[in-house]
Formats: structure tokens, sequence, C-alpha cells
């Protein structure tokens, strides 16, 4: 997985979110071998798109599979697997898992912005 510091780096250049990984789910009424086959093709899905990708098995949990990044994606091709995941038969949700800047840069704006920081 990216590292929070490598991701805050992304983000803060690009002015972008940072793609972290993707979380899927999966339908409730699959079993477990029929799980196992979506999985594998989500898998293979993000590996065509010469992704670095993980199923990371402590955070998978009802339902939701977390697949994290051991590199930086572009957002562009993030949103393009996402598309290509959600067409997977039986996977309900898909979403690319993201780490935005805070749109304030400096502490004096948000002073002035917003009162209870004062």
């Amino acid at each position: 997985m990216l590292s929070f510091d490598q991701a805050v780096i992304i983000a803060n250049r690009s002015n972008a979110p940072a793609v972290e990984g993707f979380a899927n789910h999966l339908d409730d009424k699959l079993r477990v071998k029929e799980t196992t086959e979506v999985r594998i093709k989500v898998e293979s899905i993000l590996q065509e798109k010469s992704f670095s990708c993980a199923l990371n098995e402590e955070l998978t949990m009802d339902g939701w599979s977390i697949f994290t990044t051991t590199t930086p994606v572009l957002l562009g091709d993030a949103w393009d697997a996402v598309r290509a995941i959600l067409s997977v038969p039986g996977v309900d949700e898909a979403e690319p898992l993201l780490l935005t800047v805070n749109p304030v840069h400096s502490t004096s704006m948000a002073q002035q912005s917003f009162a209870q920081w004062q």
C-alpha cells in the first residue's frame, strides 16, 4: 500500500486525489466458490491495467473487498478500472479509495474561514 506520506505528496503535487486502492462490494447471495471467482476477475482487471494492487484481507469485511495499491495510479485510470469492475457479474458496488487534500492551504486562511479555530 502507498504510505500515507507518499499519498500526501502525490495529492499535494497534483492538487488531485491520490488513489490508495479500490473497494468493491460483492452480491450477498454469492456462494463461496462464486465469491472467489468474482475476486479473481476483479484482480485480473487490476492486473490488466498494470496496477500494482493486492487484496488486503485485514480490511475485507461485510462483503467488501479492499485492494490497496503499492504504486501511484492516475485518477482517470482508476475510474476506468472502477467501471470495468462494476461490469463484473456479482459486483454490487465499486469505488476508488482516494486521499484528498484540504483546500485550505494555510493556517491563517483556516482561522479566518472557521472562527472555531481561533
